[in-house]
């Protein structure tokens, strides 16, 4: 399992959507570069760390056989959570966010998700690919699977590593490219 200040890393990776939001209204209004610079790096440190965590965790965790039961698509949990924190960026002139209360937010989102074992909640994990899946093992425990696949077969699953106490991520992915 990943450990804590990985986790952390994992959370804080979900928020570069926010970054790139708020990146893209100061370049449309042409506000400040350094400002602009500072968010857009941000914003690809963390598409980058995340990358780097699930690379990681790829290669280095111990691989388990996971007995799956039965699969169900989470997917539609992550769509849900980024139209309700991008949403109201949509209306706002950079002049009208105050950084402080946009740190504030995004502090309250990462302890919710912390505090939840909501990691999968991480947009950039969709736009690698990735799709999740809530599955029961034999044993009745609940597990959410992060995979490239997109599932059907409950023993197509054969190797997983545990990112998380509740998240397990699929490392046999057939035309699986390094993310």
């Amino acid at each position: 399992m990943l450990n804590k200040f990985v986790k952390v890393a994992l959370v804080s990776t979900s928020f570069s959507p926010i970054l790139l939001t708020y990146a893209f209204i100061l370049w449309l209004e042409e506000d400040s570069i350094l400002k602009f610079s500072i968010v857009i790096g941000l914003a690809a440190l963390l598409v980058f760390l995340c990358l780097l965590i699930i690379n990681f965790a790829k290669k280095k965790l111990e691989i388990i056989n996971l007995p799956i039961q039965s699969i169900k698509t989470a997917d539609g949990e992550v769509v849900g959570f980024l139209v309700a924190y991008l949403l109201p960026f949509t209306t706002i002139a950079s002049e009208q966010i105050n950084e402080s209360i946009l740190i504030f937010i995004m502090s309250l989102f990462f302890l919710i998700i912390w505090s939840t074992n909501s990691y999968h909640i991480n947009p950039l994990l969709s736009v690698f690919g990735y799709h999740f899946y809530e599955v029961n093992t034999s044993n009745n425990i609940s597990f959410l699977l992060i995979t490239k696949r997109d599932l059907r077969d409950t023993t197509s699953i054969t190797s997983t590593v545990q990112l998380t106490e509740y998240m397990v991520l699929d490392i046999n992915n057939k035309g699986d490219k390094n993310v």
